[in-house]
């Protein structure tokens, strides 16, 4: 090892080299975390692991110091079918060391049980197989206070640090009055189609974002016929998002939680400065028992809907202090405390 990589490793003294694994695209989560790193640390995104593999061979990548490594447990599971996949572990050991080969540490970063496109029969079995795997990492990070026992918590960072205050023009004709929404890609283990069936209440449901599954999607729409639920699949640019969550009286999440470590529509939500209503998780739970900021849950999805239906509109400034209290809890200046003790721990 040369004596360029022992400096950089240095982190009391010196800047850290903390790689980004998977490194490629504009992923707000990733893009949000290179933000919180610790001062005079460089970030550096990995690219696929076949190109990685490429840039071993030529030389054109230097080690880091650390790499945070992000849904590689997906390899395990057929995307399209659900079913843990044959070679599945051997994929995940192959791509983990060539990882090794560009970083003196791998850190993995643990957002779910399991992959949420595991089919029921394979949830157990791959979950298992995930928490024997960790042993294979120098450390594993969890977002959630729930789960601490042999992994180190770092808070999940927000999506906006700073709270904007313009009023921003609303994105879709078809949303008017006084509503909640569910946000993020239109998925069946979000639970969304029980969430339509039972909403009946006077506020209006708004479910946004790409759907994965055209099926889906249209049992959706025939659910939501008659109901006051308007359905918006479709991308939504950063902007509109804002303006969409931003506007409503609450994020509803129904999802039950079988498989999430932690929600990001929670940290978007409060990102906003709106609060969350969801169905009981162990991380929703947590969080409510230390008094994290604006989260109600309860335990069935009709309790949920009628929560829904007592909310109202909020004002500029109670949206301002959901936003800081979500600072103190998760903004850049707490993970990035997390981040540093961690790295110290580990060089």
């Amino acid at each position: 090892m040369s004596d360029a990589l022992h400096q950089s490793s240095d982190s009391h003294r010196g800047a850290m080299r903390v790689g980004f694994y998977p490194g490629v695209g504009n992923n707000p989560y990733t893009l949000r975390m290179q933000s919180c790193l610790p001062e005079n640390h460089q970030a550096v995104l990995f690219p696929r692991i076949k190109l990685l593999a490429l840039h071993r061979l030529i030389r054109v990548l230097p080690k880091v110091d650390v790499v945070l490594v992000s849904w590689l447990e997906n390899c395990l599971v057929d995307r399209r079918t659900g079913k843990a996949r044959m070679f599945g572990q051997l994929t995940f050991l192959v791509k983990l060391y060539v990882l090794r080969l560009f970083s003196r540490r791998v850190i993995m970063v643990r957002h779910n049980q399991f992959p949420h496109s595991t089919r029921p029969d394979d949830q157990h079995k791959i979950k298992q197989l995930i928490d024997h795997l960790e042993q294979s990492f120098d450390a594993v990070i969890t977002h959630s206070g729930h789960q601490t026992d042999h992994r180190y918590y770092v808070p999940h960072p927000l999506y906006y640090a700073d709270f904007p205050r313009d009023n921003r023009s609303h994105p879709d004709p078809l949303i008017e009055g006084s509503y909640c929404v569910a946000f993020g890609r239109i998925s069946r283990y979000k639970n969304l189609l029980a969430l339509v069936d039972a909403w009946g209440v006077s506020n209006q449901l708004v479910i946004a974002g790409k759907a994965d599954d055209p099926s889906y999607l249209a049992l959706l729409e025939r659910a939501a016929k008659g109901k006051n639920v308007t359905i918006a699949a479709r991308y939504w640019s950063d902007d509109d998002a804002y303006a969409l969550v931003a506007g409503a009286n609450a994020l509803v999440l129904a999802h039950e939680g079988s498989d999430v470590v932690v929600s990001g529509s929670y940290f978007y939500a409060i990102s906003c400065g709106t609060p969350v209503l969801a169905l009981t998780t162990p991380f929703l739970n947590w969080l409510q028992e230390q008094q994290g900021p604006a989260i109600t849950t309860t335990d069935t999805v009709q309790k949920l809907v009628e929560g829904a239906g007592k909310t109202t509109p909020l004002t500029v400034d109670d949206r301002e202090s959901i936003h800081r209290q979500g600072v103190e809890w998760f903004g850049e200046g707490a993970v990035r405390s997390r981040l540093r003790v961690l790295f110290a721990g580990l060089c």
